[in-house]
């Protein structure tokens, strides 16, 4: 079964997912980092970065070179187990850099996210590119 838990989870973190991909198409830092736990881990490029704010940095630090970006997302398995959850998520990116290029990405993020006094959010997300073009 690729998706389990009330409707309610599904919901919330489906809502948590929308906001991320709306921050990233807003590129606002302080949204897009509200979806991460305090002590998160992010694997991305080669990189395992931790906590929030290492997080957010780096977010920032890439997103600096792109004038727009296009992020649409798809979630292919969602499974909620009490107060944790797994998720797979597919990406389609456009990033339109400073420089007038443009890269197109697909990816998939496997994710593990956690149930806090103020919502879901990711413990962690590890960011594999599928095609780059």
């Amino acid at each position: 079964m690729n998706f389990s838990g009330t409707v309610e989870d599904q919901l919330a973190i489906r809502s948590l997912i929308e906001a991320y991909g709306d921050a990233v198409a807003q590129n606002d830092p302080k949204a897009w980092g509200d979806t991460w736990a305090d002590d998160a881990e992010w694997v991305i490029l080669d990189q395992t970065l931790k906590g929030r704010d290492a997080i957010v940095g780096f977010w920032q630090s890439l997103m600096g070179g792109f004038e727009f970006t296009a992020f649409n997302m798809s979630v292919g398995q969602l499974l909620v187990n009490g107060d944790s959850a797994t998720m797979r998520v597919y990406v389609s990116e456009e990033l339109w850099g400073k420089d007038g290029s443009l890269t197109r990405i697909k990816g998939r993020y496997d994710d593990r996210l956690i149930r806090t006094a103020h919502g879901w959010c990711f413990a962690s997300r590890i960011y594999t590119v599928l095609k780059m073009f």
